[in-house]
């Protein structure tokens, strides 16, 4: 499997000819989507008001999802760029705990680590029986 991290949305333009893979392009006129070379990797949002068109049944390289055009470009914008900004923090975070649990310093560092990344304490006992 692979993963990708997004870095970001962008309007398509109309006879775009380079695509960044990281990034998602939102297609505001689907006629934009349907010049887009079937070989291209490019992540696409389109918006449609009917059916799926023919040309676009079998995206190649292209990764679509269609919405409803009746959904404002706009607020999917910033719902997006809300996931984006979430998916780093979230990646910041695991490589953070990642360097406490590799860098021999102990469970109370660890502890720490992961305390501060959740605003919450996790705790450590130890019983002796």
């Amino acid at each position: 499997m692979l993963i990708i991290f997004l870095d970001g949305v962008r309007i398509l333009k109309n006879s775009q000819a380079a695509f960044d893979t990281n990034l998602i392009y939102i297609c505001p006129i689907l006629t934009y989507a349907e010049n887009i070379p079937d070989h291209q990797e490019v992540n696409l949002i389109c918006f449609i008001t009917d059916v799926i068109p023919e040309s676009l049944n079998n995206p190649g390289g292209k990764n679509i999802l269609f919405l409803s055009a009746s959904l404002e470009p706009f607020f999917v914008l910033e719902e997006i760029n809300e996931l984006i900004i979430h998916q780093n923090q979230m990646f910041l975070a695991h490589s953070r705990l990642l360097e406490a649990l590799i860098s021999n310093k102990g469970l109370q560092h660890i502890i720490e680590i992961a305390s501060e990344l959740m605003e919450n304490p996790p705790y450590s006992l130890r019983y002796q029986l």
